[in-house]
């Protein structure tokens, strides 16, 4: 007769019961049929054991494929972020984009961090991830003014901005639009946030002859006079000079914000001529003092003559080089006048008292070597060419360097040039009080452990 007989099959995914009819065997048969039965058996447990492995396999094969798409997906997104945020600052390095190994062989730990983090505060789809065309626009420095004696640059990638004294046929003599635009070009220098420190030099052969004595006209103009106003009464005289003076090379606000009250004292006592020509003398001091008040450093290369005007100009730079050819004179005694736009307060603290006494009161000239000697120039090279390398290489040298430890050195030096010891320690420590807390330091620091050059934010 027949009986069912329920057997259990188990699978990798469910377990069901199998109803399975079956008829029961001859007691001849029943040992090949079981045989048999084990042999059948067997073989679909095998292959039932390859099935499940094949789809264990291909399901951990997708699930790593698919994990792999989203590692690339969030990284990708990183690495947009970051270029957005970099394009507002106007600087954009699309470096990482180039030269990005393939991800086969990068640890993507540090990338999926930093790309949550970046997701977090900037969401794909929200309205902050999405940067206007104005802010994607780097930001364009503005051109240099345009100046009849003077030729003003700056180099972007060495944060060196450049002027040059641009008379060469008159050996850069100095003449009225160099008075009024030597100031201008300072202060323009001076508050473009690329410029770091400035390279003062001469065009032509002659750095400067000092002031331009080539025709009386010009003589006169120089010392505040005018041969148009000869014969005429004294009031008419100062009319003139006071109308000279308001052309002169700064505006009225520049003359007010300079005017104390030691000035104003001193004009109620004087004829309006001599009080003309106290501020004539006032505004060409200032004109040379503006080298000193620029906030970066600013170094002279010196060549060939430099007389009379051009010794107060060097005097107002903060280092100085020269070629050994170089001539240098204190050239004021010869014109019957004293030497009054700052050589006679600076050259002093430079060279030493008794050796300044000695070139103002001679008129000697001395070479690039002697000057080298008595401290006037830092060093004295060989030719133009060499001068010009070696003075390049300092600005680009004094650049390099933290903006805020250069500019509170210049003016640490400065101050104690002019104040006792215990001023200037004083002066150092408030400075330096609030200046300790820049990231100049931090990035200063951390370029040292990592043995690299630091890269200092824009003033």
């Amino acid at each position: 007769g027949e009986r069912r007989r329920a057997h259990l099959v188990l699978s990798p995914f469910r377990a069901r019961p199998v109803v399975e009819s079956a008829r029961e065997p001859s007691p001849a048969g029943r040992d090949g049929r079981a045989r048999g039965g084990s042999v059948h058996d067997a073989a679909g447990a095998r292959r039932q054991a390859r099935a499940s492995a094949a789809r264990a396999s291909s399901r951990e094969a997708e699930l790593e494929a698919n994990e792999e798409r989203a590692r690339a997906s969030r990284r990708a997104r990183a690495l947009r972020v970051s270029s957005a945020r970099a394009s507002v600052g106007g600087l954009v390095d699309v470096s990482p984009l180039r030269r990005r190994p393939p991800l086969a062989s990068v640890d993507l730990t540090a990338d999926v961090q930093s790309a949550r983090c970046a997701a977090e505060e900037f969401p794909p789809h929200s309205s902050r991830a999405r940067i206007p065309p104005r802010a994607r626009t780097p930001r364009v420095m503005t051109a240099p003014p345009a100046f009849k004696t003077l030729i003003v640059g700056v180099n972007a990638a060495t944060h060196v901005g450049t002027l040059a004294l641009n008379r060469p046929s008159k050996s850069n003599a100095i003449d009225g639009d160099m008075w009024r635009e030597v100031p201008e070009a300072m202060r323009w220098l001076d508050e473009n946030e690329h410029v770091r420190c400035v390279l003062l030099t001469g065009e032509g052969k002659n750095f400067c002859a000092g002031i331009d004595v080539s025709t009386p006209e010009s003589l006169s103009s120089q010392l505040g006079q005018s041969n148009a106003m000869k014969g005429a009464c004294a009031g008419r005289k100062a009319e003139a000079l006071y109308r000279c003076a308001r052309r002169g090379s700064r505006s009225s606000e520049n003359d007010r914000s300079t005017l104390t009250t030691t000035d104003a004292l001193a004009d109620s006592h004087q004829s309006p001529t001599t009080t003309f020509h106290r501020r004539h003398i006032r505004r060409l001091q200032d004109s040379f003092t503006s080298v000193e008040r620029c906030r970066v450093p600013v170094i002279c290369a010196i060549q060939g003559a430099c007389f009379g005007g051009g010794v107060d100009l060097v005097t107002a730079c903060d280092v100085r080089f020269s070629t050994r050819d170089a001539r240098f004179c204190v050239k004021e005694v010869d014109l019957a006048i004293t030497a009054d736009i700052g050589t006679l307060q600076r050259l002093p603290t430079i060279v030493g008292h008794g050796v300044a006494t000695e070139l103002a009161l001679t008129a000697r000239e001395i070479s690039g070597e002697e000057a080298e000697r008595v401290g006037l120039v830092t060093r004295a090279f060989a030719d133009a060419g060499e001068l010009s390398r070696g003075a390049s290489a300092a600005a680009i040298a004094v650049a390099a360097k933290s903006p805020l430890a250069v500019q509170g050195t210049k003016a640490a030096m400065l101050h104690a040039r002019d104040h006792s010891v215990n001023e200037g320690l004083e002066h150092v420590a408030v400075m330096n009080s609030a200046r300790l807390t820049s990231e100049d330091l931090t990035e200063a620091m951390s370029a040292k452990f990592q043995r690299r050059k630091p890269i200092f934010a824009k003033l």
